[in-house]
């Protein structure tokens, strides 16, 4: 007899702890009835009752069900899961959240002589987490892509979203929860993240944006110490920044007006140095993207400035010593034919009529 009384009680006991036992519905309302909260961060859920006429407090509970009929009674801890039984408080926090603990919660109350009490709705809980979804992961210098700060809470429009690059806030404007780039630099290259305001410790993972662009500061380098002399070799290499990375290296001679193809290769040896080895040389850096010409460097060698010093010194010399001759020249071809004015003013004076030898007689 004992022992069925002892079974009688716990099956009454489960029967309102599943909450199927017929009693006087408890009005329950919760503030708000959706609430939404990130993954690793705690929320508070609130409600107030009222209790049906001739019934008191005797202890609260709460309980989560899954949106199955899947009903769990959900248990105090020192950590996670704070809510006092014996208090008519009717709240609970849930800390360091996780995903499963989304669902429907509802309060429930113990009468006293085992009645139990519970309302008709719940309040829901969504826990999500952050993440960052990208138009496209690789953009190319100079197009455009959308960044969306993704997340399951059904109430954006109340949230405001922080964007982060490299950890740090970026300094692009965010309209909700996109930020668009346009046009992309390849300063925007780098790793994005989100955060709710007012929980920036809960960031979303990291998620990389990369940005191609086309050989730039494309340079040549001579590998040489001191003077160049015949006969030695000199290392030259194509230094360039370029995303993807520069796949091909091309090196050229300029002679004059004249350029010739001289081979591949991020270096180039200029071997065996001579006059005929002289030149510019220049390389071009190729990737995917595009190219880039870089500045033409000289190969000097040694001797080269003093025999161009000499060899100016040379013509000066020449030049003053050309000059008294160049000016006699001048004055010779400047200076007045004497002679010929001399015979002309003979010849003038030889020409004037001569009347000494004429004779005057008297008329007769």
């Amino acid at each position: 007899m004992h022992k069925k009384m002892h079974r009688i009680r716990c099956i009454i006991l489960l029967l309102y702890t599943l909450g199927i036992h017929a009693q006087p519905p408890l009005t329950v309302t919760y503030s708000p009835q959706n609430t939404c909260a990130l993954a690793g961060s705690s929320v508070l859920l609130t409600c107030s009752y009222t209790l049906p006429q001739n019934y008191y407090f005797g202890a609260g509970y709460w309980y989560k069900t899954d949106g199955q009929k899947h009903v769990t009674l959900v248990k105090a801890s020192e950590t996670r899961v704070k809510y006092d039984y014996n208090s008519p408080e009717c709240s609970v926090m849930i800390n360091n959240l996780i995903p499963s603990d989304s669902g429907v919660y509802e309060y429930r109350i113990m009468a006293p002589s085992f009645t139990y009490l519970q309302g008709k709705y719940g309040v829901t809980l969504s826990v999500t987490d952050l993440h960052v979804l990208l138009t496209a992961g690789t953009v190319t210098e100079g197009g455009n892509v959308t960044l969306t700060c993704d997340t399951n809470c059904k109430q954006k429009a109340d949230i405001i979203f922080i964007w982060y690059k490299n950890t740090q806030p970026t300094r692009h404007r965010a309209i909700n929860n996109t930020l668009h780039l346009n046009p992309v630099s390849s300063e925007d290259a780098g790793s994005y993240s989100c955060a709710f305001r007012g929980h920036e410790q809960h960031r979303s993972p990291d998620t990389a944006l990369d940005v191609r662009y086309a050989p730039r500061n494309t340079a040549v380098l001579v590998d040489h110490h001191g003077e160049i002399v015949l006969g030695e070799s000199v290392n030259l290499t194509c230094r360039s920044d370029a995303n993807p990375p520069v796949h091909t290296y091309t090196w050229y001679r300029k002679m004059g007006t004249q350029i010739s193809l001289l081979g591949g290769g991020q270096s180039y040896v200029v071997a065996n140095i001579s006059y005929e080895t002289s030149g510019l040389y220049y390389c071009v850096a190729q990737n995917s993207v595009g190219e880039q010409h870089s500045a033409a460097v000289s190969v000097p060698i040694a001797g080269q400035g003093w025999a161009k010093y000499v060899a100016i010194r040379i013509l000066i010399v020449v030049a003053l010593l050309l000059l008294p001759y160049l000016l006699c020249l001048r004055c010779k071809s400047s200076a007045p034919q004497k002679t010929g004015s001399t015979t002309i003013s003979q010849q003038e004076a030889d020409s004037s009529p001569v009347y000494n030898n004429i004779v005057t007689s008297d008329p007769l």
